[in-house]
């Protein structure tokens, strides 16, 4: 089931904002590292951003004992071989500066006509006594040289959308949590957490309160699973979430099946 709090590891407030904004249809309350006095700064010697996210997802389990969730993030160009990728935020160096980065990026890039670049997330969760779970997503783009507009942060201004004809900086916020890849990242995690509690539900027959008989009390699974719909109405895919359910109570079902076979084997001999 799902926790009543998870908290985000990161120091970044305008990431913090992001990420919170999306996970607001959820209903769990989120935890900024400042509320509980933690300190979110972790040593990312990953070389990749699964292993940065990792770490950081850990390391605040580790403090906090809360399930954390945490990303890693950066912008890859495809002129330059995937760079700056991990090495986004501190592209120019120690310590981390938004306009230094954005100016060496311009500066290398000059000189190749391949200006694609793309976004690159994964978001990690961490909970106690399981293994770490992560997502990702992609968000592709042209880089300019002249930055347009005052939204986001980081390199937003320069990474041009050809279709929108605006920039990541011109988009207003809703438009960009829709589609960029830290926003595909965290509704593949709400969806998974989602289908979590469905079938945690569906398997124990337990929620808030004990279940109470009811006339109309559904008969099937693809009744108890049709309120799962309503996740459209807050923008995550309702009949995914449905598949992905289906699927895990299949294999749920196929284990059940094989140990009971095997127990009335076992009573026969």
């Amino acid at each position: 089931m799902k926790p009543d709090r998870i908290l985000l590891a990161t120091g970044n407030r305008k990431k913090l904002g992001e990420m919170a904004d999306i996970l607001g249809p959820l209903g769990i309350r989120v935890v900024a590292p400042a509320e509980i006095s933690y300190d979110p700064d972790v040593a990312e010697t990953g070389d990749t951003f699964t292993a940065n996210a990792i770490l950081k997802a850990e390391a605040g389990l580790r403090s906090t004992g809360l399930w954390t969730l945490a990303d890693d993030s950066g912008i890859e160009a495809r002129a330059l071989g995937g760079r700056p990728g991990v090495y986004s935020a501190r592209y120019a160096g120690e310590p981390c500066n938004d306009d230094a980065n954005n100016r060496k990026l311009v500066e290398e890039l000059a000189p190749h006509t391949d200006k694609h670049v793309q976004y690159r997330c994964v978001i990690a969760l961490a909970r106690p006594g399981e293994p770490c779970l992560t997502w990702d997503g992609v968000f592709e783009g042209q880089h300019i040289a002249t930055p347009r507009g005052v939204g986001g942060f980081g390199y937003d201004p320069y990474v041009l959308l050809p279709d929108l004809d605006q920039t990541v900086a011109e988009m207003p916020a809703a438009a960009k949590h829709a589609r960029s890849h830290r926003g595909q990242a965290l509704r593949k995690f709400t969806a998974w957490l989602s289908t979590m509690s469905v079938v945690a539900l569906l398997l124990t027959g337990c929620g808030d309160e004990p279940p109470k008989p009811a006339k109309d009390e559904p008969k099937t699974r693809e009744e108890q699973l049709a309120p799962i719909g309503a996740l459209d109405a807050v923008g995550y895919d309702g009949e995914a979430v449905k598949n992905q359910v289906r699927k895990t109570l299949e294999i749920h079902d196929a284990q059940q099946k094989q140990l009971q076979e095997t127990i009335d084997q076992q009573s026969k001999e």
